[in-house]
């Protein structure tokens, strides 16, 4: 493979994630050429410094940046996208999810056998809880096919592998930077993406996730019902309204997260303004909106015993 591709972790106090992450990945990128990581660790106060060190001594291609301080999430986004200048692809990597060897092994076969197309993004599949509308791999050169069938898999940001040229032509870091809300790599991927696109879609599973209570966990709400579907919402002016809906009617929120919230105590009436704003706006969501709902009045105990059951036919 020709293309050079730079793995691109931002982290904070993430030791015991991060090291299973680099440990799972390290097994899929050893002795390749022309793939390395770039760490952005936005001053942590674990030992997030001896983990990475432990996997440079090994041999693990890794370039490490520490700041003096904690820059937030969406500043540290940014460094680590800028930081491998001389790579044809960055993919930008959750320090919880990690690259699976068959798939990555696949991906890569794909790229050196087609060394001679670029693309603005490569979109690669993983576990996330929304299942893709294209169940091959294929290029895509129409950015509503994008968001249509795409959309709700570029919510895991581990998915989305950028190309160099579309970062910097299309000004991608300065969008992101603009942005208040809590997906800013896709608010300027949708911002920015022109009619005639080219985006490849890899359907073979790639990512997947180390799996436990999100980070974001206490701002799961916030993040999938109110900053997700407006980040799509607000681009009715450069996609079709059959793009939008199409995307909508397909996408839903993951199921755990239902589990998740009654199983750890989170108050769902604080966010009914939430659910009532979305309900208003999209209310053909009812089925999965009543969801929530039903979670909310499920007795805990019930919820126990569907995890438990789940857990043992998994």
């Amino acid at each position: 493979m020709k293309q050079k591709i730079s793995i691109c972790i931002p982290t904070y106090n993430r030791e015991e994630r991060l090291n299973k992450s680099l440990n799972m990945t390290s097994k899929a990128i050893r002795n390749r050429n022309n793939i390395d990581m770039y760490i952005s660790d936005n001053a942590s106060t674990d030992s997030t410094y001896d983990i990475v060190c432990k996997y440079q001594e090994i041999g693990l291609p890794i370039h490490y940046s520490c700041n003096e301080k904690n820059l937030g999430f969406k500043a540290n986004f940014i460094k680590v996208l800028d930081m491998p200048r001389e790579s044809q692809y960055c993919w930008l990597m959750g320090d919880d999810d990690y690259v699976l060897e068959e798939g990555f092994s696949q991906l890569v076969s794909y790229l050196g056998e087609n060394a001679e197309k670029e693309y603005d993004l490569i979109i690669v599949n993983g576990q996330c809880g929304s299942e893709p509308g294209l169940k091959h791999t294929c290029l895509i050169e129409d950015r509503d096919t994008v968001l249509a069938n795409l959309g709700g898999q570029m919510s895991w940001m581990s998915s989305i592998i950028f190309s160099r040229k579309f970062l910097d032509e299309k000004h991608i870091l300065e969008k992101m930077d603009a942005c208040q809300h809590a997906f800013p790599h896709i608010d300027a991927i949708f911002a920015s993406l022109e009619k005639k696109c080219k985006v490849l879609w890899f359907n073979e599973e790639v990512i997947r996730a180390i799996g436990g209570i999100p980070s974001y966990f206490d701002k799961v709400y916030e993040y999938f019902i109110r900053d997700w579907y407006l980040v799509i919402a607000d681009k009715r002016e450069l996609y079709s309204r059959e793009a939008i809906d199409h995307y909508l009617d397909n996408t839903s929120i993951n199921t755990r997260f239902i589990l998740m919230s009654k199983l750890n105590g989170l108050d769902m009436r604080k966010n009914r303004n939430v659910f009532t704003k979305y309900a208003m706006k999209y209310p053909r969501h009812k089925t999965w909106l009543s969801a929530y709902y039903l979670a909310y009045i499920v007795p805990k105990c019930v919820l126990e015993d569907a995890k438990s059951i789940y857990h043992k036919v998994k």
